[in-house]
């Protein structure tokens, strides 16, 4: 889980223009996470995050799920990038959109 909270950080630090995703994963050596999946990561969810923000908001499944909610919106757009979360939104939110 600290490889999603690492990536949502990334993510949430270039979006204040703290710097560029390489920067701020390369630099920082105080990651858990390898800097090579935790580059890999953030670029895709950087990559989709317009369209994967769009998703999550009209699967409804902020509504369905009452552990999601709780969720920060970084977090649950990095995991909204990895497969696995991916087909299990979509096996418990069958909608169009996922």
């Amino acid at each position: 889980m600290s490889l999603y909270h690492e990536a949502a950080a990334t993510l949430h630090s270039t979006h204040n223009a703290e710097g560029s995703i390489k920067s701020l994963v390369y630099g920082k050596k105080s990651h858990k996470s390898d800097p090579k999946t935790l580059f890999a990561l953030s670029t895709e969810a950087a990559k989709w995050s317009e369209v994967l923000s769009e998703v999550i908001e009209k699967s409804g499944i902020l509504g369905r799920e009452k552990q999601v909610r709780f969720i920060p919106p970084y977090v649950r757009l990095v995991m909204s990038t990895d497969p696995s979360v991916r087909i299990a939104i979509a096996k418990r939110c069958p909608c169009p959109y996922t």
